[in-house]
């Protein structure tokens, strides 16, 4: 799977997100940042790098990904699975590619 152009959503900005968040950018994804904190670790230090990623804050719902051209949702490995059920029960519903850091990791072996 090519990631240019592709919007891909990522669940968490903690240290496993921004490497998530740079990885997907640098391969030419559009990359939305997903965090429940109001001002998110490293936000600052994603935003410098590549301003053109977009930031999302509060509550994670269906609607992180109902209604959008979301083609694939990260989380990190850190989340609790009932903080991301409802993003990511909607996001397989919808059958949009999920994983983690280590999915991308293996993504980018295979090409």
């Amino acid at each position: 799977m090519s990631w240019l152009g592709q919007h891909v959503l990522i669940l968490g900005l903690g240290d496993s997100g921004l490497s998530m968040a740079r990885w997907c950018a640098r391969q030419g994804a559009r990359v939305t940042v997903a965090d429940t904190r109001a001002d998110p670790p490293n936000w600052s230090t994603l935003q410098a790098q590549y301003p053109e990623v977009r930031r999302v804050t509060g509550e994670w719902g269906a609607h992180l990904v109902e209604g959008q051209d979301v083609r694939a949702v990260f989380k990190s490995p850190g989340l609790s699975p009932a903080e991301v059920a409802p993003v990511w029960q909607a996001a397989q519903a919808m059958g949009l590619w999920t994983g983690t850091e280590l999915t991308l990791f293996v993504h980018a072996l295979q090409t």
